[in-house]
């Protein structure tokens, strides 16, 4: 937990200091959003608005999901060191994207629901601070500076075009 704090005030350091994003603080910040969204959506009340800010979490869970698998993990499996961590969040994600799933078809205000949003969010924290702790500084260390500043173009590129669509396949 203090590991986290410390990273996520060196993160709106980068923020506020305008300096750009590279790849592993743009995923960062898409975590911090996700992170907002579970807050936005416990302290939500009735069906209506818990159902609108569950849509904001599909959406930003689903558009990050595809940035991580079609930009970020493709870059890094192409260092040995990192394809068991790259392994490991794809699995993390195919349960992510099940749970989604599974809510999508629920009402926000049923019991059954809670849980299943209980249990997203601790799949979610796990998903973040296995990303964070574990693949991020070993990414930091091991990809070559040229691979890293590319990837953080191409993802910072990806934020201004259009966003992922989400399907009934995709989530």
């Amino acid at each position: 937990m203090i590991k986290q704090s410390i990273q996520r005030l060196g993160f709106l350091f980068r923020k506020l200091t305008q300096r750009k994003l590279d790849v592993l603080d743009q995923l960062e910040e898409d975590h911090i959003r996700v992170e907002m969204l579970f807050l936005q959506w416990r302290i939500a009340r009735g069906e209506v608005r818990k159902r609108q800010v569950f849509d904001q979490i599909k959406r930003a869970l689903v558009a990050h999901m595809h940035k991580e698998q079609s930009m970020f993990y493709p870059a890094c499996s192409k260092i040995g060191a990192l394809k068991p961590l790259i392994a490991e969040g794809f699995e993390e994600h195919r349960a992510i994207k099940l749970l989604v799933k599974e809510i999508s078809d629920l009402s926000m205000t049923a019991e059954r629901t809670e849980y299943k949003m209980r249990t997203l969010l601790k799949e979610v924290e796990h998903h973040v601070n296995d990303e964070e702790n574990d693949l991020f500084p070993q990414v930091r260390k091991l990809m070559k500076k040229g691979q890293f500043n590319k990837l953080s173009r191409e993802i910072r590129a990806s934020r201004v075009s259009k966003p992922a669509k989400t399907t009934k396949t995709a989530a």
